[in-house]
């Protein structure tokens, strides 16, 4: 089983640019392209947030549409510069945030369960939690109580291996003016973290 991860897509309106110079469509266009002709086969994407730059309707749709020569599932996770309901309207379907129908040997569920847009996905004995770290209006992300005692619940359901994907980083990256939004609740999260020996990536 293998995934492919793409992050910070930050897609816009059809023709404008992404702080008026990035031609984020183009580039992820480009990059669909080439994981349709890798030699091997790829068997879901997973795009780890930012995924539009506005959060608006339209914004998701010129997404859905860059996205459509993909032949297998993407799943979505959440940043700071989406939007939940207008995500959710666009790609919640069969218990997850997806576009392209999941087949059968991949589940996807729990979509609706905790408030926030926290799902899982099974894939060949590998699970994969999809952790909501955004708080709305800010750069910044957050892990409040719910969020965290919904990830403790996960991980004590399941003792194979697991990937945690979330967006905000949860520790220092040395980029400054990411360090400077930071993810509160960090410290709060490695103590679940280290208390599953499962977790192999984050």
């Amino acid at each position: 089983m293998i995934f492919a991860q793409i992050s910070d897509l930050h897609i816009l309106r059809k023709g404008q640019l992404a702080y008026g110079v990035v031609d984020t469509a183009t580039m992820l266009a480009a990059a669909v392209d080439h994981l349709g002709r890798l030699p091997f086969a790829v068997d879901f994407v997973l795009a780890t947030g930012d995924l539009v730059d506005h959060g608006t309707a339209e914004e998701y749709a010129h997404l859905a549409e860059l996205l459509a020569p993909l032949k297998v599932p993407c799943f979505f996770v959440l940043g700071n510069h989406d939007e939940r309901e207008a995500l959710r309207a666009t790609f919640s379907r069969e218990g997850a945030l997806v576009m392209h129908p999941v087949p059968a040997s991949i589940r996807a569920e729990g979509l609706e369960e905790s408030g926030y847009l926290q799902y899982t996905i099974d894939a060949a004995g590998l699970r994969i939690l999809i952790l909501d770290t955004v708080v709305p209006g800010e750069g910044g992300g957050a892990l409040c109580t719910e969020r965290l005692r919904w990830l403790r619940a996960q991980l004590e359901q399941h003792s194979g291996p697991t990937v945690i994907a979330m967006h905000h980083p949860p520790f220092d990256t040395g980029i400054a003016h990411m360090d400077s939004i930071a993810l509160k609740g960090a410290a709060d999260y490695e103590q679940v973290v280290v208390s599953f020996p499962q977790i192999r990536r984050i």
